[in-house]
């Protein structure tokens, strides 16, 4: 069991912050919580908090976020996008939102998306001439490539490694 929660407060005017988490979760009796906390303290903040998670094996995901803006933090906004990707019928994905507004000016979007790995996919990808594995890489990669593109280079190729590494035991990537 692990659980990462990275937090900010927004205090100054116009302050502006981005969460992004990844979540791999792989094998039975595995459970991984990821997720983020924004505080808006003050008038025009901006807060993003991207998740994504990944399931295996029977591992089980969990998204926790909290949104808060106070009254008082007029014209401040947040968006929150949780995505969970399932590579097999034992494993699972939740995601628990939390968000409390106080002030009228204020605008939030919350959006979350669990998806399974089809074989239809894996079949269509197969027949266009990827082995499996190619296919399984190509799909993962896929999810994690919005999140991978607002990283920092070196943080992409670094991190696109670790989820080689990560599943190349069960021939998804490699």
């Amino acid at each position: 069991v692990s659980y990462v929660y990275p937090s900010t407060i927004l205090k100054g005017e116009n302050s502006r912050s981005s969460l992004i988490s990844v979540t791999v979760t792989k094998g039975s009796g595995r459970w991984k919580e990821g997720g983020g906390k924004a505080i808006h303290l003050a008038p025009n903040t901006h807060s993003k908090i991207l998740s994504k998670s990944i399931s295996a094996e029977g591992g089980v995901s969990v998204y926790r976020g909290l949104v808060r803006i106070i009254r008082g933090a007029k014209n401040s906004s947040s968006s929150v996008q949780c995505d969970s990707l399932i590579l097999d019928d034992e494993s699972k994905a939740y995601t628990y939102p939390h968000i409390q507004i106080d002030e009228s000016t204020a605008s939030i979007s919350h959006e979350a998306s669990t998806g399974r790995l089809s074989e239809d996919i894996l079949f269509y990808l197969q027949s266009r001439g990827f082995t499996e594995n190619e296919s399984r890489s190509l799909v993962v990669l896929g999810f994690l490539e919005d999140m991978l593109s607002n990283l920092p280079f070196e943080y992409a190729v670094i991190l696109r490694k670790i989820i080689q590494l990560e599943f190349s035991r069960v021939g998804g990537i490699g």
